[in-house]
Formats: C-alpha cells, structure tokens, sequence
C-alpha cells in the first residue's frame, strides 16, 4: 500500500503537494519538483537523485544479507560456548542475546544503504540519473540551491 506525504509544502508559495511513494522512506529519482499551483521548481527532501554518488560508494555500502545473517547469529554461536548454566540464566542470555541481536541489526541496517547494487533496476535507475545530471541546467540547479553538498554531507554522517 502506497504512502501519502502530504507535507511537502512549495518554498515559494506554501501549497501543500501531495505525493505518493511505495514504503520506503526515499524515492529514487529526480528530486526536482515543480509546484502545481504556481510552477515553482523546489527541491522534493524525500527524493535523491543516484548519480549524485559513484557506482563505487553504493557497492562499497550496500547491505549484504549474508554479512546481516551472520552479525544476528553472533549472540546465538555464543549461547553454545556456556556449559554448566542454570536454566534460568540461560533463559536470561537467550533474552540478552536477542535484544542484542536486534541492536546489531538496526546499527547495520542504519550504515547501509537503502538500495542494493544488485537490485534488478539499479543499474537502469543509476544510468537514468547520469543522463539527467548531463543536462548542464539541470546539473546547475541542484549545484545553485546546494543539494549536491547536502547529500554528500548526509551520506558521510
């Protein structure tokens, strides 16, 4: 089910426009948007335009489900390694274990990258970037209202 974010308001007029995404938090695209009201061009903060970063930086940072299996099994591989525990503080390191394992996940799932490499349309989104930043006046628009530096600045935090 689609998402509705009504609360992206134009810069220059205050109107309201309604835009519908899939579940995730960011769409990949152009994130130049033109008001409906009054033809104002804004940048969308929900959109990222994928070029913006070299092909390397997402392969260098996509998420890896072995990798992710493998940091959640971690507190589990060392329930093995106890021998003469009570069953009550094995059911207490279980419970540590898993809230363990959740904070893992979350830490990785929050250093990586939404999209993965080997996303069946990455490649043709990432080449759909590339032709768009080649438009010079495009290109000078996201440079001039300083989204370049933005996203930049945000994906080194």
């Amino acid at each position: 089910m689609a998402i509705k974010r009504s609360w992206v308001n134009c810069p220059s007029c205050g109107y309201t426009v309604e835009d519908t995404y899939g579940s995730s938090l960011t769409y990949f695209g152009s994130p130049v948007s033109t008001c409906p009201k009054c033809n104002n061009k804004y940048l969308n903060p929900w959109t990222v335009e994928l070029a913006v970063m070299p092909i390397e930086w997402y392969k260098k940072h996509h998420r890896n489900p072995v990798i992710m299996l493998l940091i959640c099994l971690i507190p589990f591989i060392a329930l093995f390694g106890l021998r003469n525990v009570s069953s009550k503080d094995l059911v207490i390191i279980f419970i540590l274990s898993v809230v363990i394992m959740f904070v893992l996940l979350f830490l990785y799932i929050k250093n990586t990258t939404k999209i993965s490499v080997r996303t069946p349309g990455f490649t043709k989104s990432y080449e759909e970037s590339e032709k768009r930043l080649s438009n010079p006046e495009y290109k000078q628009f996201l440079i001039n209202s300083g989204y370049m530096d933005k996203v930049k600045k945000a994906i080194r935090k």
